[in-house]
């Protein structure tokens, strides 16, 4: 998968970004599977978000025996500040592509460490704003480092996307990892005044146009970032896809979700799991917080009505249903946190 043949250079290049937290068992695995697929004309740009369990070093160290790239690039995103801007088109609107011929191994490898963790979003924006800067890439693809993927996943994004200059953003068929045939996600439509999504899990033969694709796997074409900024750190994790999305569509940009492409995910597992209390704060905090930036006049007040005249007490009531309390005062405090921007003038 690293090395770049002389037949395929006329493949579109594609700058893999995958975040890394405490979770290098996952990243080696998701790895392992990148090594197979049928797509060499990649680069991988790994963040590593202020991991304490040995990761930088473990999977370095995976990347020279097993990937045989040599001693990978490493980074320390402290001593390069250009890496580590807000989340808008500044420090982007002025990169150019710049073709950096006969790319060792090691150089299609990178490593950035951070000694803080930025979150999902500004930790993409990192490896995003390098792919940007340094490298020729024509697409992006943020990955989560806890899937393993198709042979044939990258080709189809890839073989999608080029079929219009109008798509900007296309996703894979996520199916769980530990129930490899059942689909997990395949495209969503969002309400906005609800701000609650239509996520459709059954199989369709063709790519069909939708709201959004999930974050595990979004693969996008580089003029879309030139145009719509980067991922809102603001968000943190959870929703900021979304808003992505949402920002691509109002740029003219149609989003595709793509059958033949699959990915095998472990939800949630680089959090701690589905009830973990950062899932939970940040799914509620956030939903306002989308609603903030997305919404706007009636629409917003009708989502307010929605919300504390149903929604909570729906909410409220499957975490009591199932005795969680903790997860219960979670959702709680992240709503109020939520509503608390979403009132900010």
């Amino acid at each position: 998968m690293i090395p770049l043949s002389a037949c395929q250079e006329k493949l579109p290049e594609v700058d893999i970004v995958i975040l890394n937290w405490n979770g290098w068992r996952d990243t080696v695995e998701c790895l392992a599977s990148l090594n197979e697929i049928d797509y060499s004309n990649t680069r991988i740009i790994i963040v590593d978000n202020n991991s304490t369990d040995d990761s930088v070093k473990e999977i370095m160290k995976y990347a020279e025996e097993k990937l045989k790239v040599g001693s990978p690039s490493l980074i320390d995103l402290e001593k390069d500040r250009s890496l580590a801007v807000d989340s808008s088109r500044r420090g982007i609107e002025n990169c150019r592509k710049h073709q950096i011929p006969n790319e060792s191994p090691a150089e299609r490898f990178l490593i950035i460490r951070s000694k803080v963790n930025l979150g999902f979003a500004e930790g993409n924006n990192v490896a995003i704003r390098y792919a940007l800067k340094k490298h020729s890439a024509d697409y992006v693809l943020m990955l989560n480092n806890d899937v393993v993927v198709d042979r044939d996943f990258l080709k189809e994004l890839v073989r999608i996307a080029g079929t219009s200059g109008e798509i900007g953003i296309v996703g894979s068929t996520i199916y769980y990892y530990d129930m490899p045939d059942v689909i997990n996600f395949a495209g969503e439509d969002i309400t906005l005044w609800k701000a609650k999504g239509t996520r459709y899990t059954n199989h369709v033969p063709f790519p069909q146009q939708t709201d959004k694709v999930d974050g595990a796997c979004m693969l996008i074409k580089r003029d879309v970032f030139q145009k719509v900024g980067l991922l809102d750190n603001n968000f943190f994790m959870y929703w900021e896809e979304t808003d992505f999305c949402q920002r691509a569509k109002k740029k003219g940009y149609k989003v595709v979700y793509v059958p033949a492409s699959r990915i095998w995910h472990k939800i949630a597992a680089s959090i701690g799991g589905l009830n973990s209390h950062n899932r939970l704060f940040y799914l509620s905090r956030n939903r306002f917080l989308f609603v903030k930036k997305n919404v706007k006049g009636l629409k917003k007040i009708l989502f307010l009505g929605y919300f504390f005249s149903w929604d909570i007490w729906l909410s409220m009531g499957a975490f009591l249903k199932s005795h969680n309390p903790k997860a219960l005062a979670t959702f709680i405090v992240g709503s109020l946190e939520g509503l608390r921007l979403l009132m900010r003038v």
